[in-house]
C-alpha cells in the first residue's frame, strides 16, 4: 500500500483504525466525520482536499476519496489518496503552532523577543521552572531542540511573505 508508505505507517497501523490518526489535529478530525455523515450516504463516495499527518509528524498535502462503509456503529470510511505532496513549511510550522497551549505561545512570544527564562518569569509572575518546562514543552513540539534552533526556525526567508 503506497499511502502506507508515504505515510510512514504499517498497513495493519491504518486498516481498521480510527482516520485520527492521520488528521493534524482532533477538532480537525471531528469535523471530518461531520463532513462524511452529512455528505455521504453508505456506498457514496466524495472528495475531499486537506492536511493528513505522517508517523513522524509531518505534514502532507492530501487529496483524497472518502467512501462512507457499513460497520455496527456507522463510522466506517474507506479512504483512497488521489495525491500525497510535501507542504509548504509554512503549513507544517502552523499545524504546530496550533498545537501549543496559550502559556506556551505566551513563552514563545517573550523568548523571540530575546528574553531570558528568568525575565520571562518576573513580568509573567511564575516561577523560572515554569518557563523552562513551558519552553521545554513547546521547543518540543515545534520540532526544535535549542532556543538558537528556534530563532532560525522563525527567521528563515521561505517563511516570510
Amino acid at each position: 500500500m503506497a499511502a502506507c508508505r508515504a505515510l510512514g505507517y504499517r498497513e495493519s497501523e491504518l486498516v481498521g483504525q480510527d482516520a485520527a490518526i492521520l488528521h493534524t489535529d482532533y477538532g480537525r478530525f471531528l469535523r471530518f466525520g461531520q463532513s462524511g455523515q452529512t455528505f455521504g450516504e453508505v456506498g457514496e463516495p466524495f472528495s475531499s482536499c486537506g492536511w493528513v499527518k505522517r508517523r513522524d509528524g509531518g505534514i502532507l498535502s492530501s487529496e483524497h476519496l472518502v467512501t462512507p462503509v457499513a460497520t455496527s456503529d456507522d463510522s466506517g470510511i474507506h479512504l483512497s489518496f488521489l495525491k500525497l505532496d510535501d507542504c509548504p513549511e509554512w503549513v507544517a510550522l502552523y499545524h504546530k503552532m496550533r498545537s501549543l497551549t496559550a502559556r506556551e505561545e505566551e513563552i514563545l512570544r517573550h523568548t523571540l523577543r530575546g528574553q531570558g527564562a528568568k525575565t520571562i518569569a518576573i513580568e509573567l509572575d511564575i516561577s523560572y521552572r515554569t518557563v523552562e518546562s513551558h519552553r521545554a514543552n513547546l521547543l518540543r513540539k515545534l520540532g526544535v531542540r535549542t532556543t538558537t534552533a528556534l530563532f532560525s526556525l522563525f527567521t528563515r526567508p521561505e517563511l516570510r511573505h
